[in-house]
């Protein structure tokens, strides 16, 4: 019964939202959502999460003391100095880096079941219209 109820309220709230693209997309870039996205291209690169953990929060540092909003804002070379900083090896971190950075890299990095982009996400979405018979 509980299961039944929670769909109902899930379906009210879906049905009656609304997203104002115009009022969102502008404020994607900043908050450093993509954190978590750069992380992992570190570890990608051979840096242990940890490492890569703390290199990224150092940057988000380093971006609001210097008025940035976004970590796409700081150069390549910023980044290097602060790998270098925690011990780590930039081997391999270039520009592609900036390839990991920004909302609409990050959501089409992503590409596991439920992830926000692209075919799994069309596929959830399906899903749940479905089961919630709309």
């Amino acid at each position: 019964m509980l299961g039944k109820r929670v769909d109902a309220k899930t379906a009210a709230i879906v049905s009656s939202a609304r997203y104002v693209k115009e009022n969102i997309e502008p404020t994607l870039e900043r908050g450093f959502l993509d954190a978590t996205s750069l992380a992992e291209y570190f570890v990608t690169k051979g840096i242990p999460f940890r490492t890569a953990h703390h290199i990224v929060g150092t940057l988000v540092a380093r971006c609001e003391k210097e008025g940035k909003t976004a970590l796409a804002q700081l150069p390549l070379e910023t980044f290097l100095e602060v790998i270098k900083a925690q011990g780590a090896s930039t081997l391999g971190v270039d520009q592609a880096l900036y390839e990991a950075l920004g909302a609409k890299n990050v959501v089409k990095r992503y590409r596991s079941a439920g992830a926000a982009g692209g075919k799994p996400f069309e596929e959830q979405l399906a899903a749940w219209k479905k089961r919630l018979g709309m």
